[in-house]
């Protein structure tokens, strides 16, 4: 659902609940022989403030998974480049088929990969170049003594690439439980609500003013909602270190030197 539908759904239902409550409510506060603002007002300030404790709790760890699983993808991309560049000491035919897995992998996960992870689907075409990747580099016997000395190096980067790869699919499609979503709603409706029994002569300011108050609790809940599931939607961890790698290991050598030397005689 784009972000802007989002939001406007649920200002929707946040402000039909408010304007309904208060509306049901109104005849029978008036009913009562005196006013109990005061008693109303200390209860709301009890119920609002354990439940902006409750949201600051779920929006933070809300950031921090996205910021774990953008931490996790620099960390994959950081890695995969080690594996590329390690594999450049191998013999000629070992480096080239090495390297083809490495830029295939790359390639699956930046094109293949992220849109379906953003569809809460997977890409059985990177899991497998994925494990290809892995279990040859394990498997391969070294020929030279440099291969010899490269491969603890290139394994240990390897190690790195799939912990940060397993972090990023696990962390970046785990979203809020339901019992954590069911606290939340209930949250809001009682902190909600206590606007209801407020007692005043301009029915109209009454109901601005708890459509302001409700409106901000919509507005927390729609960002924890946009950062939930940081694969997910609109505001998501975008793959941008994997596409440096990408272009990195796709762009051809020679074009890289003429590059690199156009910019040394600027």
């Amino acid at each position: 659902m784009p972000l802007w539908a989002l939001a406007a759904l649920l200002l929707v239902i946040v402000w039909s609940y408010t304007v309904g409550g208060t509306l049901i409510a109104r005849r029978w506060v008036l009913s009562w022989p005196r006013s109990e603002n005061e008693t109303v007002g200390y209860m709301l300030s009890i119920a609002g403030v354990a439940y902006a404790v409750l949201l600051a709790m779920i929006a933070v760890g809300a950031w921090n998974g996205s910021s774990s699983v953008d931490v996790a993808v620099q960390q994959e991309a950081n890695a995969l480049a080690g594996v590329y560049r390690g594999v450049a000491g191998y013999q000629p035919a070992a480096r080239a088929h090495f390297q083809d897995l490495v830029r295939d992998y790359v390639d699956f996960a930046v094109r293949d990969e992220w849109p379906a992870l953003s569809r809460d689907a997977r890409s059985p075409r990177t899991e497998l170049a994925s494990q290809t990747l892995d279990q040859e580099l394990i498997a391969y016997v070294p020929t030279t003594p440099n291969e010899t000395l490269l491969k603890p190096i290139i394994v240990g980067k390897l190690n790195e690439f799939e912990d940060a790869r397993r972090l990023r699919v696990l962390t970046g499609t785990k979203g809020l439980d339901a019992v954590t979503w069911l606290v939340v709603v209930l949250g809001g409706m009682v902190t909600i609500g206590f606007t209801f029994f407020f007692r005043t002569e301009m029915f109209r300011a009454q109901l601005l003013l708890s459509m302001l108050a409700s409106g901000m609790i919509a507005v927390v809940i729609f960002l924890i909602l946009a950062m939930d599931h940081p694969l997910w939607g609109e505001v998501s961890v975008q793959p941008d270190a994997l596409r440096e790698v990408l272009h990195a290991v796709s762009a051809p050598p020679s074009s890289v030197t003429d590059s690199t030397q156009a910019k040394i005689l600027r």
